[in-house]
């Protein structure tokens, strides 16, 4: 019979070790996955597709904008779309759509569909990519290597990640002014040098400042939810995600809401 050396014996038990480690780690997702959302929410989005022409208009197509189905704190956890045509979901990491391919448009005619949506939302990530860098890149409108955003940001920089976080929501809710909603975004240089902006412009820069700081973090797209509504485009909102202690925490720079719960923002798309 051979004889096992101390040193075999010591391997043998680091695999196990391991093993056990691993088959927590996988419990623990799969309790985090199972677990019940926090709030359900009944949503309903409707859209129209108008021809303003006195022709008929053929072979249309109408994108149904729908929150992200499986996101890190909501679900989908069912949807219907009032309109006899035949639709599809048509889905990416950056934004959901119901695709309904629509028959001729009369002239002046218009049509419209609805999507009823129950969405499960939960008060903690229920999941957090180990891909991080896709939110510490820069970009035109978040160009955080501009020297005027790494100065402002070493100047709110601590060793603490999160009095970072506190002192860049502070600079930006107190030096920043909010104006009405432009369609076209300008980005986080115009913020910084106009001293002003709406709540993308806000988001831009508060996403600059992180970045700059190698904080994790995104611009995100929605609605503010606090119970069932109809969702009306013109409510449409823009926040930031930052990721911290294995979490995504949100901060909202226009609404001044640092750490508001997560169940009360519907998510439609990753912006940048």
């Amino acid at each position: 019979m051979r004889i096992m050396t101390t040193k075999t014996i010591g391997c043998i038990a680091f695999i196990i070790v391991c093993l056990i480690g691993l088959g927590f780690l996988a419990l623990n997702k799969f309790h985090a996955s199972s677990k019940p959302p926090d709030h359900v929410r009944e949503l309903r989005f409707t859209q129209s597709v108008t021809n303003p022409t006195a022709y008929p208009k053929k072979d249309e197509q109408m994108r149904l904008s729908l929150p992200l189905s499986h996101f890190h704190h909501q679900k989908i956890l069912d949807v219907t779309i009032k309109q006899p045509l035949p639709w599809q979901h048509q889905e990416t990491s950056q934004h959901h759509h119901g695709i309904i391919q629509l028959p001729t448009i009369p002239p002046f005619g218009q049509i419209s569909a609805t999507a009823h949506v129950r969405l499960g939302l939960w008060s903690q990530s229920r999941f957090v990519t180990q891909d991080h860098e896709p939110w510490l890149q820069a970009s035109p409108w978040v160009p955080f290597t501009d020297s005027r955003i790494q100065h402002l940001a070493s100047t709110l920089k601590h060793a603490d990640s999160k009095k970072t976080i506190d002192k860049s929501f502070a600079w930006i809710t107190t030096h920043i002014q909010q104006i009405a909603y432009k369609k076209k975004p300008m980005g986080a240089l115009y913020a910084l040098t106009q001293k002003r902006g709406d709540c993308t412009e806000m988001s831009f820069l508060m996403t600059a400042l992180l970045r700059a700081n190698q904080i994790p973090s995104r611009i995100v797209e929605g609605y503010i939810v606090t119970q069932h509504q109809v969702i009306h485009v013109a409510n449409k909102h823009n926040w930031v995600e930052v990721l911290r202690d294995k979490q995504w925490h949100i901060l909202d720079p226009t609404e001044k809401r640092r750490y508001p719960p997560l169940t009360d923002y519907v998510v439609m798309k990753i912006l940048e």
